[in-house]
């Protein structure tokens, strides 16, 4: 298992990872996540606003050849990983809560 950060910002294991649909009140903290300015430096993005946000992610669970998947670790919520189809290739996407990095 991966080390992530504990409260106290110390690096700890989990116990449990897990995967589990996306529920509505994820994507509060989804959008928590991708505000990160040290996360879209490592991923080459641009933070999405509230409201492109939400468009993208309406998008993304009514689309049927797309699979999307809740990350939890030790019963928190640590990201996001997608299964998606561009140019008639197979890509998976993620992306992680800084708290859950290293």
């Amino acid at each position: 298992m991966s080390p992530i950060k504990d409260h106290r910002g110390a690096n700890a294991r989990a116990e449990t990872v897990r995967l589990r649909i996306v529920a509505g009140a994820d994507l509060k903290k989804f959008y928590e996540f991708q505000l990160d300015p040290e996360a879209n430096l490592m991923a080459f993005t641009l933070p999405r606003n509230k409201e492109e946000f939400n468009t993208h992610w309406k998008t993304i669970l009514a689309d049927p050849y797309v699979t999307t998947r809740a990350m939890v670790a030790d019963n928190s919520l640590a990201g996001c990983i997608s299964c998606f189809k561009c140019d008639s290739h197979n890509f998976i996407g993620y992306w992680t809560g800084n708290d859950f990095w290293g």
